[in-house]
C-alpha cells in the first residue's frame, strides 16, 4: 500500500492522526515535526502520501515545503489546518493540493479524505504512465503522426512527420496542417480539405519534390476520431514510401534484366518449379533446341524433355549444381553435343531447379580438328626429321659399303689366280677337300659368291643413291629433262620392299615411246612414290593388284595411270583428299600430307591430277604432265 508521511509540528497531533490511519489499515504510517525531519523521512523511502500542516513552526510553513517536495517528487499533499483565511487558501492551492483536513481531524473525514487522496494518485499515475507510452509509441513510430483539431489545427506531431517534410522549426502547434504541408508543396494546396469532403480518397499518394535533388513519395491516410463526446479530431499518418519505391524500381530492373538475359540467351535454359518439377519458364533457345512450343509447357512436368534426356544419357541430379555432357540426334536426324547443367536456386522463398544446354558441337568438333591437327604436325614433324636421318644413315652406309665393293672385287681377282693353281692340283692329283667341301664344288661355287657380294654391293650403292637423291634432291630446279623410264624404276627399286610387304600382284607397263617432261626430277619421283604407297595402302591383302601405266595421250603428253583394287574413296571425302593434313589413315601413321604433295608438285609441271574410284572397287589416279617438245 505504500508509506504514508504526516508532517505535524504538534506532536500529539500528529500520533492522533497515526493511530486514526493504522486503525483504517494503513500500516505503514510516520511523521514528522519539523521541515528537515520530513525530508529525510521522503529522502528514505518516497511516500504514496503527504499530511502536511500549513502552519509549521519553522523558516519554511507547510506550503513552501509542500512546492519544494512537489517541485523534487511529485508526491501528492493533503493540507491538515486549523482555520482557512483567504490569502493562505489562495497560497495552498497553487501546490495543488488532494484535499484538506480540518484539525482537530474528525475520523469519517480523515478517512475519506486519505482514501480518496492515495484514489486519485493512482489513477493521474497510471495516466501519466499511459499518456508516457503513448507519446514514446508515437515518437518511435515509422510514420509521421499528427493530431489536428476540427479546423485542421496542430494539436499533436511527431518528429517523423517533421524529417518527410524538411520542417525545421517545432513551433507549428495550433497552425493549419494543410497551410504546413502546402508552404513546402504547392501542388497539395487542398488536398487536405478534398479528402475531408470526400473528393478524394482517404489514402493519398504524394510525390513531393523538396528540392531539386530530394525527392520522395509519401502516403498520407486521414482519419477521425473523438475523445469522450468531445469535438472530431484528425488523424494524419504519412508513410515515406521513398525507400520501398527505390527497392521496387532496383527489383524490376534487375527482374527485366533477368527476363532480357533469360530470353536472348543463347543456351537452352529451362526453369522448374521444385518440389513439383513444373515448368516456371523455358527461353526460345529451349524451344528451338528441343522442338518444344513454350505455351504448351508451363505449369506441366517435361515428361518430354526427361525422356529426350535420358536418351541422351543426360543424368542431372536435382539437389544441387551438378553438370554432365550429352549427345543427342534430333527428328532431323541431325546428331549434336551439349553441355548440360543443373542449379538449385531459391527465388522469393520458392525453390527453383535452373536447367541450362549449351551446344558444345563445334566447339567439339574444333577441339577435335585441333587434335588431328596437333598430331598431323608431330607426325609431320617426325617425316622431317626422318628425311635428315635418312639422309645421315646413307651417307654412314655408303662407307662400309665402299669397303665391301672394293675387297670382293680384289677378292674375285685374286680367285682367278688362285684357281689356275689348284686347278693344276686337281688335274694332277684328283680332286680335294677345303674345309669339308670338294674342290670341284667349290670352283663353281666361289666365283658366283664373289659376285654375288659384290653385284649386292653396288645394289646398296644404288639404293642409298636414291635415297639420298629423294631426300636431298634439288627441289627448286625445274630444268631437268626427265626421263620417265629412268623416274619410273628408281621409283620402284625404293619401294621394292613395300610392294613385296602389301601386293603379289604389282606390274608397270610403259607403253613406248613416251614423251620426255621437263621439271625437277626428284618432286617427278616424290609424285610417283607417293601414288604407288597410295594404292599399296589401299589394298585389303596381298591378293589385290597395282598397276602402274606410262604412256602419251591423244596430244603427245605423257600420261601416267596408278590403280588399284582396293577399299576406293567414298564420295564424300574424294573432294578433300588433296587438302594439307586430311587422312583417314591418322590411326596408322598417315599425315595427309602425301595426296597434298602430289597435287602440289604437278601443278608446278603445269599437269593436271585426276581420281576416278569406286568404294570397294579401286581407284584409279591419273597424271597428265605437258611432253618436252
Amino acid at each position: 500500500m505504500g508509506k504514508i508521511l504526516i508532517v505535524e509540528d504538534e506532536a500529539l497531533i500528529a500520533m492522533d492522526i497515526r493511530s486514526k490511519l493504522l486503525s483504517f489499515g494503513y500500516s505503514d504510517v510516520v511523521y514528522a515535526v519539523r521541515p528537515e525531519d520530513a525530508m529525510k523521512e521522503i529522502e528514505k523511502e518516497i511516500p504514496v502520501l503527504v499530511l502536511m500542516d500549513i502552519n509549521l513552526k519553522s523558516d519554511l510553513d507547510g506550503i513552501d515545503l509542500a512546492g519544494i517536495i512537489n517541485t523534487a517528487y511529485r508526491i501528492p499533499i493533503v493540507f491538515l489546518t486549523s482555520y482557512s483565511d483567504i490569502s493562505t487558501m489562495d497560497r495552498a492551492s497553487e501546490a495543488a493540493p488532494y484535499g484538506y483536513i480540518v484539525k482537530p481531524a474528525e475520523t469519517q473525514s480523515l478517512y475519506s479524505v486519505v482514501s480518496m487522496a492515495i484514489r486519485r494518485a493512482a489513477v493521474e499515475r497510471n495516466l501519466v504512465e499511459q499518456n508516457g507510452l503513448f507519446e514514446t509509441v508515437l515518437e518511435n513510430s515509422a510514420e509521421g503522426i499528427v493530431v489536428a483539431d476540427e479546423s485542421f489545427r496542430i494539436k499533436y506531431f511527431n518528429h517523423i512527420f517533421m524529417e518527410i517534410f524538411g520542417i525545421e522549426r517545432g513551433d507549428i502547434y495550433g497552425e493549419n496542417v494543410e497551410d504546413v504541408i502546402s508552404s513546402l508543396q504547392p501542388s497539395l494546396e487542398g488536398v487536405v480539405e478534398g479528402i475531408i469532403k470526400g473528393r478524394e480518397s482517404k489514402a493519398k499518394r504524394l510525390d513531393l519534390n523538396l528540392s531539386e535533388n530530394k525527392r520522395k513519395t509519401v502516403l498520407m491516410n486521414i482519419s477521425t476520431f473523438s475523445l469522450g463526446g468531445e469535438q472530431t479530431r484528425y488523424l494524419f499518418i504519412f508513410s515515406d514510401l521513398s525507400e520501398l519505391e527505390r527497392m521496387k524500381d532496383e527489383l524490376d530492373t534487375t527482374a527485366r534484366n533477368f527476363d532480357e538475359i533469360f530470353e536472348k540467351n543463347r543456351d537452352a535454359l529451362v526453369l522448374l518449379k521444385m518440389p513439383e518439377h513444373t515448368v516456371s519458364d523455358l527461353n526460345p533457345a529451349a524451344e528451338k533446341m528441343f522442338g518444344f512450343r513454350k505455351d504448351k509447357m508451363l505449369g506441366k512436368v517435361p515428361s518430354e524433355l526427361i525422356r529426350v534426356l535420358a536418351v541422351s544419357g543426360c543424368i542431372l541430379g536435382d539437389s544441387g549444381q551438378d553438370e554432365a555432357v550429352c549427345t543427342m540426334t534430333r527428328l532431323t536426324g541431325e546428331t549434336f553435343t551439349f553441355l548440360a547443367n543443373s542449379q538449385r536456386l531459391s527465388i522469393g522463398g520458392t525453390d527453383y531447379l535452373y536447367l541450362s544446354f549449351k551446344d558444345i558441337t563445334e566447339a567439339k568438333k574444333l577441339e577435335k580438328r585441333e587434335r588431328q591437327l596437333q598430331e598431323k604436325l608431330i607426325q609431320t614433324n617426325k617425316m622431317t626429321a626422318l628425311g635428315t636421318l635418312v639422309s645421315g644413315i646413307a651417307h654412314e652406309i655408303n662407307n662400309p659399303n665402299n669397303f665391301i665393293m672394293f675387297n670382293s672385287k680384289m677378292m674375285l681377282d685374286l680367285w682367278k689366280g688362285f684357281s689356275e693353281v689348284l686347278d693344276r692340283v686337281y688335274e694332277t692329283e684328283g680332286d680335294f677337300e677345303v674345309e669339308n667341301l670338294p674342290y670341284s664344288v667349290l670352283r663353281e661355287d666361289i666365283p658366283k659368291l664373289l659376285e654375288g657380294i659384290a653385284g649386292g654391293s653396288e645394289r646398296i650403292k644404288k639404293i642409298v643413291h636414291e635415297l639420298k637423291s629423294f631426300s636431298k634432291g634439288d627441289t627448286e630446279n625445274m630444268d631437268d629433262i626427265i626421263n620417265v623410264e629412268d623416274v619410273v624404276t628408281s621409283a620402284v627399286k625404293i619401294l621394292n620392299q613395300h610392294i613385296l610387304k602389301y601386293t603379289s600382284d604389282f606390274s608397270t607397263d610403259i607403253i613406248k615411246p613416251v614423251p620426255n617432261v621437263k621439271g625437277n626430277r626428284q618432286k617427278m619421283e616424290q609424285v610417283l612414290i607417293n601414288l604407288i604407297l597410295n594404292a599399296l595402302e589401299a589394298l585389303p591383302d596381298k591378293n589385290g593388284s597395282v598397276r602402274l601405266l606410262c604412256a602419251s595421250d591423244e596430244s603427245g603428253n605423257l600420261k601416267i595411270c596408278v590403280s588399284d583394287t582396293g577399299v576406293g574413296i567414298p564420295s564424300d571425302i574424294i573432294r578433300r583428299i588433296t587438302e594439307p593434313f586430311f587422312t583417314t589413315k591418322l590411326k596408322d601413321g598417315g599425315t595427309g600430307l602425301g595426296l597434298s604433295i602430289v597435287y602440289t608438285y604437278v601443278k608446278e609441271h603445269k599437269g593436271e591430277l585426276d581420281f576416278a574410284s569406286e568404294p570397294e572397287k579401286g581407284t584409279t589416279v591419273t597424271v597428265t604432265f605437258p611432253a618436252q617438245r
